[in-house]
């Protein structure tokens, strides 16, 4: 899988899964979205995550709870990112976006937090394994900045 940076929001892209983050309390989530997250139970907690399906005009929306933004730290972004690709990866997309959302909080180790958490939640030890399942092509971080 390649792994890509790009500056900006992501933009809805037919077959692509979107994978964001959402802080506890679902601080920062649209109100229509927190609406159905709430009702799915997902809070934001670190760990959780959640699919809306068809949801911003890509094919799902993966959220992952990053915890409380006061406690987030480079390895808790790093594991939220982790679980994430993992989710997103049940859902056979060709393309996964991930939105940065911990830069205000962390600053420019959020992107490297993300980059290492897609490299450590896309490895596979497939050596034995003749079914030969697809991955993404690509994989696209979105931030604002600098990387």
């Amino acid at each position: 899988m390649e792994l890509l940076f790009r500056e900006g929001r992501p933009k809805g892209r037919r077959g692509a899964v979107l994978v964001t983050g959402a802080f506890e309390g679902l601080k920062g989530v649209e109100e229509q979205e927190k609406a159905l997250l709430k009702a799915l139970g997902f809070q934001g907690k670190l760990g959780e995550t959640a699919v809306l399906p068809k949801a911003r005009t890509f094919k799902a929306v993966v959220f992952t709870g990053l915890g409380a933004k006061k406690n987030l730290k480079p390895d808790s972004l790093r594991l939220a990112t982790a679980k994430g690709l993992f989710r997103a990866l049940k859902l056979r997309a060709k393309e996964l976006l991930f939105e940065d959302v911990a830069s205000e909080v962390l600053g420019e180790k959020a992107v490297k937090a993300m980059a290492e958490g897609i490299a450590l939640g896309a490895y596979r030890f497939d050596r034995y394994r003749s079914d030969g399942e697809s991955e993404p092509e690509r994989a696209f971080i979105f931030g604002e900045g600098r990387f």
